[in-house]
């Protein structure tokens, strides 16, 4: 039967594979984050001059839900689930560097909406009672989320500059929010939870490690330990999720109904 010490030790090298682990997916957002900015080297300020789509819309990004309901203490729910994204310019004209240049139509585009925008648009104008009666199925409540850009609005692009259009190809970026300053906050906030994760994870083990072994002071590093253990994952799925680039964030989001009024909170 192995030993009381050699367990301990089993015990941490679980605790240190699985801090490790979720250190270097962070590590990995964190590349993919430079490689964005890279990209960035290269974005235009621009006004939406004019938009092919209707009222004047520019360009769209689509959030495919599905609500479920659920029961909540004081009434009744409907808790949503992104299926899918997708983005789309529907084409018209944009003000660049003083020069009106027309847009065609383009779907392999990257559309970065205003979260503020986003969460506005999903606030649903049917009626309650409807919707949760189609949630309560298998099938659940559909809905589609959009949030254009339309005539008016400021916008920064990633796209092929020509003498009278702007091509907009596979991989380009049209944003409402200034996207090298989105990038920089998201690379700020993983570089901060590496380190804190690591800190935390060293200070946890020193403490485990305090003579004599297995004592109070080493058997509070040991519930240190594991409560790091089933923390650290789920903080990083929540940083994973934090820097999703808006055009793929998720939007989630839930309706309740206490007593004849409904309540939207999104996530």
């Amino acid at each position: 039967m192995l030993s009381r010490e050699v367990m301990g030790l089993f015990g941490l090298a679980i605790v240190w594979t699985t801090g490790l682990l979720i250190a270097g997916a962070a590590f990995y957002n964190l590349n993919d984050l430079r490689r964005l900015r890279r990209k960035l080297a290269a974005v235009f300020e621009a006004t939406v001059v004019a938009g092919n789509g209707e009222n004047g819309v520019f360009a769209v990004q689509r959030v495919d839900q599905v609500g479920k309901a659920l029961d909540v203490a004081d009434g009744r729910g409907i808790a949503f689930f992104d299926r899918g994204f997708a983005s789309e310019v529907l084409g018209g004209s944009l003000e660049v560097a003083g020069r009106t240049l027309d847009v065609a139509q383009a779907a392999d585009v990257s559309v970065w909406p205003s979260p503020d925008a986003k969460g506005k648009r999903a606030q649903d104008d049917s009626s309650f009672d409807v919707a949760f009666a189609q949630a309560k199925t298998a099938r659940g409540y559909s809905r589609m989320v959009e949030t254009p850009l339309v005539t008016g609005d400021k916008v920064w692009i990633v796209a092929e500059l020509g003498v009278r259009e702007v091509v907009f190809v596979q991989g380009s970026i049209v944003s409402a929010i200034e996207p090298r300053a989105w990038v920089a906050k998201k690379m700020q906030l993983v570089w901060f939870f590496i380190v804190a994760e690591l800190l935390v994870l060293i200070a946890c083990t020193l403490v485990a490690l305090a003579r004599p072994w297995f004592g109070s002071v080493s058997a509070i590093g040991g519930v240190l330990c594991l409560a790091y253990f089933l923390a650290i994952q789920p903080i990083g799925n929540v940083i994973r999720d934090a820097v999703r680039t808006p055009c793929v964030a998720f939007l989630r989001g839930e309706w309740k109904r206490r007593g004849e009024t409904a309540v939207r909170a999104p996530a």
